[in-house]
């Protein structure tokens, strides 16, 4: 499974104005790097629970589409909003797109929400894909939605305290992908949200 981002979120869950009150920052001079700071704290959470905050497009890519005794195609990020199309490479290596009706999603739903699941339709058989790596690309939109109203208020909060701590520590710890730890009081507030498998 390879993931790749389409589309970023258009948002952040956190306002510039909120981080500064948060901050007690009311001058302008820092503003750019707050903004920074806001989408690395947005990273760390985001990596840290294994969803996707506000709405955004990814594509999974898969080797071959579910034999009849696998499991559903599981889809990372939730809040799974939707799926966009299933495309795959058939045994002649023509691009196709599979129908919406051939599958189902089941996108769960809620603030705790796991990862959403495609399912075949009932009676109907997954195609036969060419044999060969990424063979199938399953787009999809995640995320609690587009506002940042829509993430839960915990998580917006735990948000703000990573955002003051990279604030405050701004050489001694490593932003966005190679963060390897959250400040205590974050990771409690955002541990009920984590997706511990995937």
């Amino acid at each position: 499974m390879r993931l790749t981002l389409i589309t970023p979120p258009a948002v952040e869950p956190v306002a510039l104005e909120e981080a500064k009150a948060h901050l007690r920052v009311d001058v302008d001079d820092d503003d750019t790097l707050i903004l920074a700071l806001i989408a690395a704290a947005r990273e760390q959470a985001e990596a840290f629970t294994r969803r996707a905050l506000i709405t955004q497009t990814w594509d999974m890519a898969l080797d071959c589409l579910p034999g009849v005794d696998e499991k559903p195609i599981e889809l990372p990020k939730p809040v799974l909003q939707s799926v966009t199309s299933i495309t795959y490479l058939d045994t002649s290596g023509e691009a196709q797109t599979l129908a919406a009706d051939q599958y189902q999603v089941l996108t769960g739903g809620g603030p705790y929400a796991q990862p959403g699941k495609v399912v075949r339709a009932y009676n109907v058989s997954w195609p036969s894909t060419r044999n060969e790596p990424d063979a199938v690309t399953v787009r999809f939109v995640a995320g609690y939605g587009d506002a940042a109203s829509d993430v839960p208020a915990a998580i917006r909060q735990a948000i703000l305290m990573l955002v003051g701590d990279l604030y405050e520590h701004r050489e001694g710890i490593v932003v966005g992908a190679g963060a390897t730890s959250l400040p205590r009081a974050a990771a409690a507030i955002l541990a009920p949200y984590r997706i511990l498998r995937l």
